[in-house]
């Protein structure tokens, strides 16, 4: 279009090479050993908006079951009754409960009872059945909030996964007499047969390094560090004390990982108010980001409603969109990846403007530094810090340099969002394009362009420049490809060898819904002669143990590994995948200047 810049002949700064210095592509598989000042927010993956049932394994011992009194044979019917209730509006839907014995799992969903058209109202969802951390009045509780670790986002506020958690833990010492009761005797770990979402932070040890990719393993190993660091300096020593919030029954590790794998994979957040919440049936709706046929909003008074966004033929699932998640994200907070392929994968990894000058020198030559022209871009383009920094400024403070990436993103939705979310890092093309310019001079001719002008993928400066430009992008994306520990050939071959292991494995167990003992499955739920579970009273030392040794079993046993491990292989492989993908673009690109040059 006439607003785009025109082409300058600008000569490329060095001559096209095959490699690249594998120090730039190392930093997407180093993960720093050091205490973490805050918990980590999904910072680069997607927005958190909302949740998942998606999971591998249940989790709750009989006593936590017991506690809370009358768990219906059919939960639709009490949730619907409560909704209705409270106020609320359930239509046009049922649940849905579907055993599937090739993985080993028990998952439910929501579907249409009829035919619906676009638009239709399906569930409104009133705040009183909403479990909310802006509704708490309990001083206690509130007093612990200020002792969680703060989150690394904008607000710097306590995390609200510990918060929201903090509120299930609650309600649930609270049994009969919560007003959610009816809500958290359907959820996963609660529920007969519903399993818990496997997220991030619940994985077993070898599953998150066969995951292979740094930034994730930092991540889950942030909140393993919180995790532990808030059970064990504060939550251990509240039974008995006048600041404890439970009533009495002892939160350990285990039990508060219960809650935040539930209230992480489960919640909304709402843009009006910026809070999280947990809703009552919408958070049985899975997500299918190219499928979805239903939505959320939240209203003035607090309720969200769910309506259908497509028309729905009777029996057919209803599912939401989460937003443009990466699996990065959905498996840190959801507990499941997309397969085969996430549409929205990128690779993440450190800027190092050094780095790359060094890797962009000729193999004879001393690598050299950044010419004050090149820092003086940089900065510009918010690639390097703007305050005196020590010249080895990057090695000393990696958390200095910018988190860029490349990824797929062969389908995004517009234009407009393909220029916004184009599939290698629009401050990686810019930097490139910056550094591989011949001198001084040459910079004048990019003096005045905005960063999103310069790293334009589809405006090039030159077409002699920007085949240097994307060879060396070709060189990092093969570097990249490099670093993980096996090919995508192996990890197929792997996959297959895993997942034919859990069909035998669910093959072995099917039929088997009796309890076992503390080294099989979860122990029976105590029952009265109504056949429903019933009130033990205050918390034995026995039921303390069977309850926070649950998901401490859950590591140990075999299916739940293997179903860890077949989730980390599926993730590795889709992000190399994507990788592939963006490789394959830039090459793409790459020959169609080559060819203009020919026919020029």
């Amino acid at each position: 279009s006439a607003a785009r810049p025109a082409y300058h002949s600008i000569p490329p700064l060095i001559p096209q090479r095959s490699h690249l210095c594998s120090s730039l592509a190392s930093s997407c598989q180093k993960h720093p050993h050091r205490s973490p000042r805050s918990w980590r927010s999904q910072q680069y993956h997607g927005q958190q908006y909302s949740r998942a049932t998606a999971s591998t394994n249940s989790a709750l011992s009989s006593y936590s079951k017991s506690h809370l009194a009358s768990v219906a044979a059919d939960p639709m019917t009490d949730l619907e009754t409560w909704v209705t209730e409270s106020g609320g509006v359930v239509s046009g839907v049922r649940l849905s409960v579907v055993h599937d014995r090739q993985r080993g799992l028990t998952k439910r969903d929501l579907r249409a009872t009829q035919d619906l058209p676009a638009g239709q109202l399906l569930l409104s969802i009133p705040r009183p059945c909403q479990l909310r951390y802006d509704d708490v009045d309990d001083p206690r509780l509130t007093a612990l909030f200020d002792k969680l670790p703060r989150g690394s986002g904008a607000s710097g506020g306590p995390a609200w996964q510990f918060k929201q958690a903090l509120v299930l833990l609650w309600h649930l010492s609270r049994g009969t007499s919560s007003p959610l009761h009816t809500h958290i005797a359907s959820l996963p770990g609660v529920a007969e047969g519903v399993p818990v979402p496997r997220i991030g932070m619940l994985l077993h040890e070898e599953a998150v390094q066969q995951l292979q990719y740094a930034p994730l393993i930092e991540d889950i190993n942030n909140h393993k560090y919180w995790l532990k660091q808030f059970s064990a300096e504060v939550l251990v020593g509240l039974p008995g004390s006048a600041e404890d919030p439970f009533e009495g029954m002892p939160v350990d590790q285990n039990l508060f990982a219960w809650a935040v794998a539930v209230v992480i994979s489960r919640s909304f957040c709402l843009r009006r108010t910026s809070a999280h919440v947990m809703p009552a049936l919408i958070d049985m709706v899975d997500h299918d980001p190219q499928g979805a046929n239903c939505e959320v909003s939240s209203q003035e008074d607090g309720a969200l409603h769910m309506v259908t966004r497509t028309q729905v033929s009777k029996g057919e699932a209803l599912r939401l969109s989460y937003g443009p998640h990466d699996n990065h994200h959905l498996l840190l907070s959801y507990g499941f990846v997309l397969q085969p392929t996430n549409p929205t994968d990128k690779l993440y990894f450190d800027f190092d403007a050094q780095g790359l000058m060094a890797a962009l020198a000729p193999p004879a030559q001393t690598p050299p530094g950044l010419h004050a022209w090149q820092r003086s871009l940089m900065q510009r383009l918010g690639l390097l810090p703007s305050d005196p920094q020590p010249a080895d400024w990057e090695q000393t403070s990696p958390e200095l340099n910018p988190r860029v990436y490349i990824g797929n993103m062969a389908a995004t939705a517009s234009p407009q969002q393909q220029q916004q979310q184009q599939a290698v890092d629009l401050r990686l093309v810019a930097a490139v394009r910056g550094l591989t310019l011949q001198d001084e001079f040459s910079l004048s001719l990019v003096r005045n362009r905005t960063l999103s002008e310069l790293g334009d993928c589809s405006v090039p400066l030159s077409r002699q420049h920007e085949v240097a430009v994307l060879q060396v992008l070709v060189d990092l994306c093969t570097a990249l490809y490099r670093s993980f520990g096996s090919t995508i050939q192996q990890d197929k071959a792997v996959l297959q060898q895993l997942e034919e292991a859990q069909r035998s494995a669910a093959a072995g167990s099917t039929g088997s819904t009796s309890s076992t003992s503390s080294t099989g499955a979860a122990p029976a739920v105590l029952t009265g002669s109504s056949g429903r579970p019933v009130v033990q009273g205050k918390w034995s030392e026995a039921q303390r143990l069977a309850l926070s040794g649950r998901l401490a079993q859950l590591q140990t046993d075999a299916a739940t590994q293997v179903a860890e491990l077949v989730m980390a292989v599926q993730y590795r492989l889709g992000l190399k995948l994507a990788l592939e993908e963006a490789l394959k673009g830039v090459l793409a690109r790459k020959r169609e200047l080559e060819d203009l040059q020919q026919v020029k």
